[in-house]
């Protein structure tokens, strides 16, 4: 009998199991290892390739001698990993630095250098985002995109990127240590958005590359999920216990595979993912972006079929988060008392058993508390770094069950929000097929389905979906399945839960209320944990500043308009139109004062009334040195240049000077009202304060 090994390269951990496929896909063995997730303190998220590999060496032996099987008996390797990291090689395959995570948040000035900026939709640059949108179908616009991770290294490592030769995935590098070959598959090419994937071409796109200045050369070859790569190197079959020669396939992302793997493959069918993220992904035979929820119709594994997908960034791992800092003493016992689960994985599904039958006691709604389920900030619906996880409600009467429950109800909140985004394009399936371990519970899998209002499918060992599809594109490169729209025959349902729509009501005045708690919170979240918000909120008030003496200036000028068209028709009546033009020709000092304001008077910081001898000793200065040139330009341009028979007659500086005073006084005039202006706006921000200082001393 033959073999398939599939791995699934998790955010947390490797799984590696080995299967055998006939009528359906059969698990015959798995085992799985941790490994770390380093995070920084700027919003940085990085993993070891090495931790990976190690998971891999371990898992293959450990799964080979459970199930006694020879390493010459395995016919085919396959990957299904996260997506969109970032892993820099040089051109022996070795990573410079350790791979960023799809989780890494900390290039948002890359972000906002490259395409927030200018005139935008949806916090992207129109043009770039036409450009993208043309040509991807979805555009590289969240903080997490690998483009920006690739520019952050460029930005903030020079030394490692002068060095790089290829940039590749999680999978892709994998894929180099076991064969040597440099390649990626289209899914993953497609989470760049670099590359073209327009019927007929499925290329890297020239003119992205140029436009987000990205050097081609780093980019690897694609072929499809299901094409051999390669074959296994003698160096990599030694580490790993296996033999030399045994065929590796392109496989897969996660994002993609375990669409496959849940049996969700053909147009139309809908898949839930609740693993560390979470996900909603909808199959579809076109491409299609919703840039206001964040949401793109994402490469399939099949090259013509699409993932209509929508992200949350923390779904399972809120719940490693309560078992390490809720209720860790409490599982430390369940797992004492249930001596079976021994293993990383038994573990996961431990914590997931778990805290649903610790919950299942507690009515819908939690009595009350609501829980926002970003942790490391969110993607969809709204894309938000700084977003952070919030009890809502909590009251004296509520406790820690509660609040775990709330975890879980938040976690499947935000999947019927993400649902309901979607289903603003399409129609998402009535019946919708749970994979991940939150589908390991039935108690968790029901609570979906009365959240949701859908029916709800499971499958047979739900966390392994993704080592499932890994084995289904090896199995249809093999030639054992005929291709990826007939893998669903070879997933059979396990059981299938009803809604209950009585209960579906109850959970929606939390719902509607957990809706809108980002909006309530937006700026909260910015002030709590940017280190410079304090100094933000200083910029944004001397704009605002800034804002109220150009207003003031276009006032004064709007007055010296009007004292100009009396005082010249008064000055010299015998020159018809010369009051509307000198009146007119105002914008020349005005344009300068608005430049001026910008460039010079910005640099200062303005603090309530103490500082208004300084604001109007500036503005002082302006007119002093300003306001004489522009006047004699204004009187030579208005006054001094006459056409008469094609000769231009330049006036004396005595007529100059003759011709600049009614400009001089009205000018005066105007300075004096934007001196007086300047005061009762301080006076006036001093009487606001000490009315605020007076109720929060009563307070």
């Amino acid at each position: 009998m033959k073999y398939i090994l599939a791995y699934d390269i998790g955010t947390t951990g490797v799984k590696t199991c080995l299967f055998t496929i006939d009528k359906k896909i059969n698990l015959i063995a798995g085992a799985s290892e941790s490994y770390p997730l380093y995070t920084l303190a700027n919003g940085g998220a990085e993993q070891d390739p090495n931790d990976w590999w190690r998971g891999m060496e371990h898992t293959t032996k450990k799964v080979l001698a459970e199930a006694k099987v020879k390493a010459k008996d395995i016919e085919g390797i396959s990957f299904c990993s996260q997506a969109q990291g970032l892993v820099l090689v040089d051109k022996n395959g070795h990573h410079l630095r350790r791979a960023m995570s799809y989780m890494d948040q900390r290039s948002g000035e890359e972000l906002k250098k490259g395409i927030s900026y200018g005139l935008q939709i949806a916090g992207a640059n129109l043009h770039k985002l036409l450009v993208s949108v043309a040509i991807t179908g979805a555009v590289s616009s969240s903080v997490k995109d690998p483009l920006w991770k690739y520019k952050w290294v460029e930005a903030h490592e020079p030394h490692i990127f002068k060095k790089v030769y290829k940039w590749l995935d999680v999978k892709e590098y994998l894929i180099t240590r076991t064969t040597g070959n440099f390649v990626s598959t289209y899914d993953d090419a497609y989470s760049t958005f670099l590359f073209d994937n327009r019927p007929k071409k499925m290329c890297w796109s020239e003119r992205l590359c140029k436009l987000f200045n990205v050097n081609m050369d780093h980019l690897p070859k694609v072929v499809s999920s299901t094409a051999c790569v390669g074959t296994l190197t003698e160096k990599a079959a030694k580490e790993l216990g296996l033999v030399k020669g045994i065929k590796v396939f392109g496989g897969g992302s996660d994002a993609s595979l375990i669409g496959v793997g849940a049996g969700a493959t053909e147009v139309g069918d809908t898949h839930i993912y609740c693993g560390t993220s979470g996900w909603v992904s909808t199959v579809v035979n076109k491409r299609m972006v919703d840039a206001n929820s964040m949401i793109a119709a994402i490469q399939g594994a099949e090259d013509n079929k699409y993932n209509y997908f929508a992200e949350m960034e923390t779904a399972g791992k809120c719940l490693e988060w309560v078992r390490d800092h809720m209720a860790r003493d409490e599982i430390v016992l369940y797992l004492h008392a249930h001596r079976e689960y021994k293993t990383y994985e038994d573990k996961s599904k431990a914590l997931f058993v778990y805290l649903n039958e610790k919950v299942k006691k507690v009515p819908p709604g939690a009595n009350g508390v609501i829980f926002t389920p970003w942790l490391h900030g969110n993607r969809c619906p709204f894309e938000n770094p700084k977003a952070a996880g919030t009890f809502f409600g909590v009251k004296l009467e509520n406790g820690k069950t509660d609040m775990i429950r709330a975890v879980l109800e938040g976690i499947y909140y935000h999947i019927r929000w993400m649902a309901e985004c979607e289903e603003k394009k399409i129609k998402i399936a009535d019946t919708v097929r749970f994979v991940g371990g939150g589908a390991i519970s039935p108690i968790s899998c029901q609570m979906l389905a009365n959240i949701l209002g859908k029916k709800v499918e499971t499958v047979a060992a739900p966390q392994n979906v993704g080592a499932v599809g890994a084995a289904a594109v090896a199995g249809v490169g093999l030639g054992y399945i005929p291709n990826l729209s007939s893998v669903k025959k070879y997933i059979p349902v396990v059981k299938t839960y009803e809604p209950d729509m009585a209960r579906h009501k109850l959970f929606d005045p939390n719902y509607f209320v957990f809706k809108k708690l980002h909006k309530a919170n937006k700026k909260n979240y910015v002030e709590l944990h940017d280190k410079s918000a304090k100094d933000k909120s200083k910029a944004h008030a001397e704009r605002m500043r800034l804002l109220k003496f150009i207003l003031f200036s276009f006032s004064a000028g709007a007055i010296q308009f009007c004292t100009n068209w009396i005082m010249i028709s008064i000055w010299d009546p015998n020159k018809p139109g010369l009051e509307f033009m000198a009146s007119v020709s105002y914008i020349i000092p005005l344009v300068i004062s608005v430049i001026w304001n910008f460039t010079f008077n910005r640099k200062f910081t303005f603090k309530s009334a103490t500082n208004v001898p300084k604001s109007m000793a500036l503005a002082f200065l302006f007119y002093v040195f300003f306001a004489p040139a522009s006047l004699f330009l204004q009187a030579f341009l208005v006054n001094g240049i006459v056409l008469s028979e094609s000769v231009l007659v330049i006036p004396c500086l005595k007529d100059l000077c003759g011709w600049a005073m009614p400009e001089l006084l009205a000018t005066i005039i105007c300075m004096l009202l934007n001196f007086a202006l300047e005061f009762l706006w301080q006076r006036f921000v001093v009487f606001r304060n000490s009315i605020d200082s007076n109720k929060n001393s009563k307070k």
